[in-house]
């Protein structure tokens, strides 16, 4: 009887395991696969962005150089938005110029009261600031700033920057660069002037719309 049992248990065999297939062959035998598989995997996102969104005064910073022919303010304010100076890729800039569509001021410093403003960059009564929190200026009811001297200006190193239009926030419409759109050497655009702490921040000169060596101001929205 044994060697019965022994012949049974090589036959049918002893198992231990959670998953089997079993096969019968055609000449009646049987095998037995089994195995156990087992598959556990935990993913946690940890790219989330847990920064809190910015809340202090907005903020106004410098390109590198563009050429005049960006297409417009919206052209311009697209080179805000993707400059590598942008201090928060977070927020929404626009350019501190006008020409294009874009007007600060029908009059001179907006004695209509900002009728005829169009597409203007700054917000009436708002600080604004640069990317380190200095100071820089408080805007009047109009959106604009006419309590010269600013608090400070962008830069000790005086850079120029593209802005066609005059000290009191008028259109300069013969210095455009057409709008925006062409850098031709017949034509020239009216610039501004980092180092400016007076009117002069707005009106520093003009360059013809040829030069490659001119950035942009950039207002946070």
């Amino acid at each position: 009887m044994r060697g019965l049992c022994v012949v049974a248990l090589l036959l049918l065999g002893c198992t231990d395991g959670t998953d089997s297939d079993t096969e019968t062959d055609s000449d009646g035998g049987t095998d037995t696969d089994i195995g156990t598989d087992t598959d556990i995997g935990t993913e946690a996102d940890t790219d989330a962005d847990t920064e809190p969104p910015y809340t202090g005064s907005l903020r106004i910073f410098k390109t590198e150089d563009v050429p005049a022919d960006f297409g417009g303010p919206t052209g311009a304010d697209a080179l805000c938005d993707a400059d590598e100076n942008n201090p928060d890729t977070r927020s929404t800039y626009k350019a501190l110029l006008v020409g294009g569509g874009r007007v600060a001021c029908a009059e001179a410093d907006c004695a209509n009261a900002a009728a005829g403003q169009t597409d203007w960059v700054l917000y009436p009564d708002e600080e604004y600031v640069l990317a380190d929190g200095t100071a820089l200026f408080t805007t009047n009811a109009d959106a604009i700033y006419t309590a010269w001297p600013m608090d400070n200006a962008i830069e000790a190193a005086g850079d120029n920057f593209w802005t066609g239009m005059r000290r009191n926030w008028t259109a300069f419409t013969d210095f455009q660069c057409n709008d925006w759109t062409t850098n031709s050497s017949s034509v020239s655009g009216r610039v501004g002037w980092t180092a400016g702490s007076d009117s002069g921040f707005l009106e520093g000169g003009s360059y013809t719309c040829n030069d490659t060596d001119t950035p942009l101001i950039c207002v946070e929205q």
